[in-house]
């Protein structure tokens, strides 16, 4: 054997990879006739976040505080629109299911945002609702932190006074 010491050898062990697939899929168009391929299944940041599970009750919590906050007057008084376009936001950032861009276009969330008087004091209410909320979610803890880095990050671009 080139490259190994003398009375060394190579010792092959078998190769142990367990692969889940979520489904088999059919694929009609090859040139030889049908073909079932597995599909695999990679998890988004927003199934590893918690998915519908995690954020649809912390968006309602996010959204009790934040009408029972000092911003609630940036809000309409019924805030169910809002709280649909924030669960659909939510789940186009993070890699789930995109129902905000055909019901709503490109997020545009400076842009939608500027109507509205937002300095420093407002996003820092709207962060300590979201923090909040956060905290009382079930959202894996590990993954809390980034969340929340990505929202801060969010709410200091909405900055506009």
């Amino acid at each position: 054997m080139i490259g190994l010491p003398p009375n060394q050898s190579i010792r092959h062990q078998p190769l142990t990879c367990k692969i889940a697939f979520a489904h088999r899929e059919t694929v009609t168009d090859c040139p030889d006739g049908p073909v079932t391929i597995p599909v695999v299944m990679i998890p988004t940041p927003y199934d590893e976040l918690g998915g519908d599970a995690v954020f649809a009750p912390l968006i309602e919590d996010f959204y009790a505080r934040i009408a029972a906050s000092p911003i609630a007057p940036l809000f309409p008084p019924d805030l169910a629109e809002t709280l649909k376009k924030q669960a659909a936001f939510q789940r186009l950032f993070w890699g789930g299911r995109d129902d905000y861009t055909p019901w709503r276009g490109h997020p545009r969330m400076r842009a939608r945002h500027l109507p509205f008087a937002i300095g420093g004091a407002e996003a820092e209410v709207w962060l300590s609702c979201m923090r909040a909320a956060v905290a009382g979610s079930a959202m894996p803890l590990p993954r809390r932190e980034r969340f929340l880095e990505r929202m801060t990050h969010i709410a200091n671009a909405m900055i506009n006074q």
